[in-house]
């Protein structure tokens, strides 16, 4: 079964990004920026939103929301490993 919630959330962070980079643009700026607040803000955000959800339920961890937690962190993991690559190719 499709959780179209993810979907939604997926479609809307995507639009909220395509705009700010068009915007970015628009305004003669340097879009690098915007990609690496992306970077940091999606998966705090994703972070956030599991936290409340967590206490929410009474901080009760049920086998879902540790599997969710898991996608996270994991995204975390790639993030930080990328902004390391960065840093050392330049």
């Amino acid at each position: 079964m499709v959780g179209w919630y993810g979907i939604m959330i997926t479609i809307g962070v995507l639009s909220a990004l395509g705009i700010a980079l068009i915007e970015t643009k628009r305004r003669g700026e340097s879009a690098e920026h915007i990609i690496n607040m992306a970077l940091l803000v999606i998966p705090l955000g994703i972070i956030g939103a599991r936290l409340y959800y967590a206490i929410d339920l009474g901080g009760i961890p049920t086998a879902r929301w540790i599997t969710g937690l898991a996608i996270v962190i994991a995204i975390i993991v790639i993030v930080f490993q990328h902004k390391k690559h960065y840093k050392e190719a330049e």
